[in-house]
Formats: C-alpha cells, sequence, structure tokens
C-alpha cells in the first residue's frame, strides 16, 4: 500500500510540475479550443448560407475580432471618460 500512494504522490507532483512548466503552452492551446467552441455554431450558421467551410471560418473569425476590438473601444473610451471625471468625483 505504501508502494501506490508513493506512485500516486510522485505521479500527481509530475502532473504538477509539467502544467506549472507548460503553462506557456498550454494556455493559448486551451484559449484557441474554447474560442473554437465558441465560434462552431457560428460557423455552422455560416455553412449554412452556403459560404463554404473556409469562407464561413474567415467569416467567423473575422466576426469575433471585430466584435472583440468593437468592446474593447468602448471599455477603452469608458475608462478614459472616467480618469477624465475622477477629479470631479473625488
Amino acid at each position: 500500500m505504501p508502494a501506490v500512494v508513493a506512485s500516486n504522490l510522485f505521479i500527481g507532483l509530475a502532473l504538477v510540475a509539467l502544467l506549472y512548466f507548460g503553462r506557456e503552452l498550454f494556455v493559448p492551446v486551451v484559449l484557441a479550443l474554447l474560442l473554437s467552441f465558441v465560434l462552431a455554431p457560428v460557423v455552422r450558421l455560416f455553412r449554412r448560407l452556403y459560404a463554404g467551410r473556409v469562407g464561413s471560418v474567415l467569416a467567423a473569425v473575422a466576426l469575433a475580432f471585430l466584435l472583440i476590438f468593437g468592446l474593447s473601444a468602448i471599455m477603452t473610451q469608458q475608462v478614459a471618460q472616467l480618469a477624465e471625471n475622477l477629479p470631479a468625483i473625488s
């Protein structure tokens, strides 16, 4: 029984070390997977509209970038406006 506990502990520590040192690789891969799951319904919608596979993917990615950059622009404007009004608030 102690050998099983020791081997499980070693495997657990090795897994934690692998995740710690591999985070620079795993984080972008996980984010790409999550983004692909989010964009899959949009791609299917464009494919139903007879856009083709490549066109559907390009349109979905372009739409996602427009959405992300649009929201970033709005948030940047709001933060700049808050920073401008901060002296009057305090």
